[in-house]
């Protein structure tokens, strides 16, 4: 397991180094910031590129990755973009752990979807106004606008930048659907 640096919360906290985790897994290495840093074996095949900033005010540094695999031209992503589809349901998979009840509850895909980017449950009417705003296009998450974009705006565009050189053809996200056409 290799991770980014500074990850903290309930379960445990990672500086920048295997040695310095409390989390209760292995951490193999730490996701490199720099050239300089010791790099994943994965390097010769896989480009890493490490946004990092710690600011004061926030909960805990923000950490985010990306990677370019070369040979199929893919950028993956952690959190730095998302495409949410418009999808009348959830997806079937959310049958697993939701009563029929709840998943067919017409709120039920909306409200999950707001929920998990962090952004505010009001329903104007019959809409969800939020949702149709972040739906059907690709998204930045803003929980990382609000912690990171707009509080280090330079750091932020000095990575995006970075990652934007990479000669990528299709994006692959770690949350909704994937992969996007570059």
């Amino acid at each position: 397991v290799w991770a980014a640096p500074g990850q903290y919360g309930p379960f445990g906290t990672l500086g920048f180094s295997p040695e310095t985790s409390t989390l209760p897994f292995r951490v193999d290495g730490v996701l490199p910031r720099t050239k300089k840093d010791k790099q994943p074996p994965w390097s010769s095949e896989i480009e890493t590129k490490t946004f990092y900033v710690d600011l004061p005010g926030n909960a805990g540094p923000v950490a985010e990755a990306a990677f370019f695999h070369k040979d199929t031209k893919t950028l993956f992503v952690t959190d730095a973009v998302s495409w949410i589809p418009r999808l009348s349901r959830a997806p079937n998979i959310f049958r697993t752990s939701f009563d029929d009840k709840t998943y067919d509850n017409d709120d039920f895909w909306p409200k999950s979807v707001l929920q998990a980017v962090f952004l505010s449950l009001r329903k104007d009417g019959q809409r969800w106004p939020g949702y149709d705003a972040i739906t059907d296009k690709v998204v930045r998450a803003p929980i990382l606008a609000a912690f990171a974009d707009i509080r280090a705006p330079s750091e932020t565009i000095a990575w995006i930048d970075d990652v934007c050189r990479w000669p990528f053809e299709r994006v692959v996200t770690s949350h909704f659907a994937s992969p996007i056409a570059a």
